[in-house]
């Protein structure tokens, strides 16, 4: 059977007001929230919860106490909450240190750290994970069982460090993505020394004309990367084929539409129709199931069987993506002419 695993990149960098805006989604002109809780509240309705990866040591620049209402409001409503982890990311532009959030929170001892976690060594990837575990557990009274590493940034001192501090479970490796140093399989589960990887699951788009290929990329199984008949073939690809894994990756800020400054935000009511519409369907099926990050590792423990499928890649005609990034492009220019 298939597991589909909702999964939401919850962070929050840009702009004057990063956590308002890109996690809890405040759009202009409106009371409306268009970021967590919005998704959540769509899987709720669809019987399915999410797992909110959430890079928790942020809150050293916006506040812990948003964070705490955070995790807590979303624990509380049934989400998973999992630790998500940006050592690289630097405060307020406007701030009295631009120092990296590894920086502060390890102390001088660690030195300059400029890169995501494979910039980091073993000893102190270690210390910025139980960093992020120690404040999921203060505020939610819960340890995360579950890690995915900010842009893909994975090496073999990362798994050593899950592995040193009781995180059995991650979600970095992809395949697609040069950030990932180490990568177990494309689309497959893999366990391997004492952590268990669901990978960012990926499709082959390729575009041929007269026979001859003229793009090919990789893209992952995004709700605004893709379009609902993309993700529903990737679903009927991977159960023909006997794959276990779909990974339908989001961010805290997947519905929502922002100019390139970060100054105008509004919702973006097409993706919440994409997720919607994804998830009924979904329901509908008896060969797949949508679990969450905590409950696939429950599942997992009591049955690996059942996880275990070939390393099955779908391929899609780019024609559809080719048009949809034009557009968008077209789109961003025009912001860019705008005042």
């Amino acid at each position: 059977m298939l597991t589909i695993v909702p999964t939401v990149d919850t962070e929050g960098f840009h702009g004057s007001a990063p956590f308002e805006r890109f996690i809890l989604g405040k759009v202009d002109g409106s009371d409306e929230e268009w970021g967590v809780f919005r998704i959540h509240d769509i899987c709720r309705r669809n019987g399915v919860s999410a797992t909110f990866f959430t890079d928790v040591t942020e809150s050293i620049y916006w506040g812990e106490d948003k964070f705490r209402d955070l995790t807590r409001r979303l624990a509380d409503a049934g989400a998973d909450i999992q630790l998500h982890t940006h050592p690289e990311f630097r405060g307020p532009k406007d701030g009295a240190t631009r120092q990296p959030a590894a920086e502060r929170i390890l102390g001088p001892s660690a030195g300059r750290i400029r890169g995501p976690m494979t910039g980091l060594s073993f000893d102190q990837q270690r210390a910025f994970l139980e960093a992020g575990i120690g404040m999921i557990k203060r505020w939610t009274g819960t340890a995360p069982v579950a890690h995915r590493s900010g842009g893909y940034a994975i090496n073999a001192d990362t798994v050593r460090a899950l592995a040193a501090v009781g995180i059995p479970l991650d979600s970095s490796m992809n395949a697609g993505h040069s950030n990932s140093k180490i990568t177990w399989s494309n689309n497959a589960v893999v366990q391997r020394d004492g952590v268990i990887e669901l990978p960012v699951t990926n499709q082959n788009y390729t575009f041929r004309l007269a026979g001859v290929e003229l793009y090919r990329r990789a893209i992952k199984t995004d709700i605004n990367a893709c379009s609902v008949a993309e993700l529903v073939a990737y679903v009927d690809d991977a159960v023909a084929g006997g794959a276990t894994l779909m990974n339908l990756f989001m961010h805290s800020y997947s519905l929502l539409r922002f100019d390139r400054r970060y100054r105008r935000f509004s919702p973006d009511r097409a993706a919440a129709r994409r997720l919607d519409r994804f998830l009924a369907l979904m329901r509908q099926r008896e060969d797949v199931r949508v679990m969450n990050c905590a409950q696939v590792l429950d599942r997992y423990r009591k049955s690996p069987g059942e996880f275990i499928g070939p390393d099955l890649v779908p391929a899609r005609n780019a024609a559809a993506l080719i048009a949809r990034r034009g557009v968008q492009e077209i789109r961003r220019f025009s912001e860019r002419l705008s005042p």
